[in-house]
């Protein structure tokens, strides 16, 4: 299979315009329903979104145990968390990952360190398969994702808060201060 291939959008981890805008719409519908998005990961899904050539496509804040009681399931004691918000990039905002990088290294050596976290963020690409009104193509498309995973529902939870803040403060501070 070759770059030129319909199923493959990029080779370096971006989308094209086109995929793009499409990606952009559907995150704007989302984003505007009430309740869609789980309130503690809000925030930060709508900064990533303020970003030129960045769109978000799926985001979860994590569940605590609590949450999971609630809901009538199961609660095991091996069972990880995750917190996890996953964009896509056009070739034009590749530079936001180096940004993303540069924040996550600083959060985790002022922060994560000094608190004696276990919990640390990670940006990691994968493949999404491209869906949309439950028809599921045979092409896949690059995606970025930043994730905290760990053991303990509730800590995982609340440090995940913690780390979606502090991201959603640094791109607001290098967004005022002229970043693009």
């Amino acid at each position: 299979m070759s770059v030129t291939d319909n199923n493959i959008i990029s080779s370096f981890g971006t989308i094209s315009e086109d995929k793009f805008k499409v990606l952009s719409q559907r995150s704007a519908q989302v984003l505007d329903k009430e309740g869609c998005l789980d309130e503690r990961i809000t925030k930060i899904v709508r900064q990533l979104n303020t970003l030129s050539d960045i769109v978000t496509v799926w985001s979860c804040s994590g569940h605590t145990e609590e949450e999971y009681k609630a809901r009538g399931s199961e609660v095991s004691e091996n069972r990880r968390e995750k917190s996890h918000v996953i964009f896509c990039i056009t070739e034009k905002g590749f530079n936001h990952l180096k940004l993303l990088s540069e924040i996550i290294k600083e959060y985790i050596d002022d922060f994560a360190n000094t608190k004696r976290s276990m919990y640390r963020p990670h940006l990691k690409q994968l493949y999404l398969r491209w869906c949309f009104d439950d028809c599921i193509s045979d092409e896949w498309y690059p995606v970025w994702e930043i994730e905290l995973y760990g053991g303990n529902f509730t800590k995982v939870v609340r440090e995940a808060k913690q780390f979606w803040d502090y991201l959603y403060d640094k791109i607001k501070e290098v967004k005022n201060n002229g970043y693009v």
